[in-house]
This record gives structure tokens, C-alpha cells and sequence, in this order.
């Protein structure tokens, strides 16, 4: 059922041949024991009785059709590769001893031929240099590559009279001027700032009414003035708080007049000085007035 289909040339008829040549190899494949020749008259004896089986083996392979037989045959029999595949290194050592290969060849009358290349010069290289300069065997990528062209066409420019001028000119168009800073708007800022200030910063004088003025109140309108305070001293704590209040409702029309002269917010001094009394109001006497700035009115 199955077979080896087609000629001589197919497949599996390939297949089988090349099984009958490995095995045909075999027998002619003796590792010799260590053998040291006397003379070198003893070593070509051997190489010619060894030249002779081999032709002979080539014949019987050509004769039975092996045509691979041809292409496969090597150079040279007695080079070093051909006797270290057939196990012949007593030969390979004998002929290292009395001058090597080609002295060998040379004295029983072989051709010599070039050796091949392991390379092929033909075939493209892997691995290409970016121009000949690059002489250290190394690649050049990126921003490096780029700038290495560029001192090329630099140097070749240079070799030119005619273009030098034109090249410095160029040179000085690729320097690039640094971007001036960027400028820091810092009225707005200031601005913000002495905002803030107006509004977070509060003096001792400020932060000791705004304590009396949340325990007087606590005191005559909370529950805890109900327990621990008479009726009658509530009382008086309650007219306290509304002379208060009108003390500092006058003192807050002053500071609305201030903060307009002053240019600053009208309706955060006003509050400031009607919730905190005399020190605000002290405090806004104080300040500078603000350049180009409009007073708030609401």
C-alpha cells in the first residue's frame, strides 16, 4: 500500500537513497586509533590508499544515480573538515605535522583553491553603517544619527569656498533664541492678598470684643444665662446689648464713609465695625488707601 511514487528524482525516491548513502558512509567511516607517522612519505602513502576508497565510493554513488553525491563532494578530500567527517584524524594530525594542508596538497600534486568565504561579499550586510566614517562598528540612532549627518554635511560644505558663507549664514538661522519668561501678572495677586487680608486677620482688640460680645450675648438670651444668671442682671445685659448695637450701627455709617475714601469694600467694614466695634473701626484708619480701585457699594 505504500511505496516510493516517481521517478528517480522524486521525493520519497530521494528519501530512500539518501538513506542507503548514510548508511553506505558508515563502513567507510573508521575512527582510526592514534597513529603517528615516521615520515611524511609514510603520511602519503596512507593519503593516496585513502584518496583512492573515496573516489571509489564516489564512483558507486554516481553510477547508482546519486547525482546529490556531486553537489555534496567537497574541495578537497584531505581538507581538515572532509577527514574530521569520515574520522580520519590521524591523517588530519599527520598532515598538521608535515606543514599542514596546503604544504601537504602542494607535494602530492593537488589542487589548491581559494578558500571560500564564509560570508558571501555579494549579499547585503545585516547591519549597515551609517556612512563610512562610522568606523567603531557600532549603529547610530536617533537624535545621534541626525546630528552626525549633519556634521557631515557640515564638513562638506566647509570643503567648498564657494558655500562657506552660505553655511555660516545657516548656522546662525539654526541658533535658537531661548523664549523670554513668562511674565507674572502680580497686581491681581497683591490684590488678592490685601483682600484676604481684610477679611481673615483680626487684631487683639478685635478678637476680645467679639468674645465679649458672644458670652454677653449667651449670657442674656441663651439658655445658660437662665440658669446661672438672675432675671434682673439679664435684663440689664439685654439694654447693654441694644446700646451696643446702636453704638456700633454709628460707627458703622463712619466706616462706610472710610472705606469709600480708602477704596475698599464697603460692605465688609461695615459689618466688620457693626460686629466688632472701635477696634475695626481703629484698624481701618490705619489702612492706605488702594490705587485704581473701584469702592463697593453694595
Amino acid at each position: 500500500m505504500f511505496g516510493f511514487v516517481g521517478g528517480p528524482g522524486s521525493v520519497g525516491a530521494r528519501g530512500f537513497r539518501d538513506g542507503r548513502n548514510c548508511v553506505r558512509r558508515r563502513t567507510y567511516v573508521r575512527v582510526m586509533a592514534q597513529k603517528e607517522y615516521a615520515d611524511v612519505t609514510e603520511l602519503m602513502t596512507e593519503l593516496r590508499s585513502y584518496l583512492n576508497a573515496k573516489e571509489r565510493e564516489r564512483q558507486e554513488e554516481v553510477a547508482e544515480g546519486l547525482a546529490e553525491a556531486e553537489e555534496e563532494q567537497e574541495d578537497s578530500p584531505i581538507a581538515y573538515a572532509a577527514l574530521a567527517r569520515s574520522g580520519r584524524y590521524d591523517l588530519l594530525d599527520g598532515i598538521m605535522k608535515f606543514g599542514g594542508y596546503v604544504e601537504v596538497s602542494k607535494k602530492m600534486g593537488l589542487e589548491v583553491g581559494p578558500e571560500k568565504p564564509i560570508v558571501d561579499p555579494s549579499a547585503a550586510p545585516v547591519f549597515k553603517r551609517n556612512s563610512p566614517k562610522d568606523a567603531d562598528g557600532f549603529l547610530t540612532l536617533g537624535g545621534a544619527k541626525a546630528q552626525k549627518l549633519a556634521d557631515e554635511e557640515v564638513e562638506t560644505a566647509m570643503s567648498s569656498g564657494s558655500e562657506r558663507d552660505a553655511l555660516r549664514k545657516l548656522n546662525r538661522e539654526r541658533v535658537v533664541t531661548p523664549p523670554s519668561p513668562t511674565p507674572i501678572n502680580i497686581k491681581p495677586l497683591s490684590k488678592k492678598g490685601e483682600q484676604d487680608e481684610e477679611v481673615v486677620q483680626l487684631n487683639m482688640v478685635e478678637r476680645l470684643t467679639l468674645i465679649a460680645f458672644v458670652v454677653l450675648f449667651s449670657l442674656a438670651f441663651g439658655r445658660l444665662g437662665q440658669d446661672f444668671v438672675e432675671a434682673g442682671t439679664r435684663q440689664i445685659m439685654k439694654y447693654a446689648i441694644a446700646v451696643t448695637a446702636v453704638l456700633h450701627l454709628g460707627e458703622a455709617l463712619y466706616a462706610k464713609q472710610l472705606a469709600e475714601e480708602r477704596n475698599r469694600s464697603v460692605f465688609l467694614w461695615c459689618s466688620k465695625v457693626f460686629v466688632l466695634g472701635f477696634g475695626s473701626l481703629l484698624r481701618l484708619k490705619d489702612l492706605k488707601k488702594l490705587p485704581n480701585r473701584k469702592p463697593k457699594t453694595t
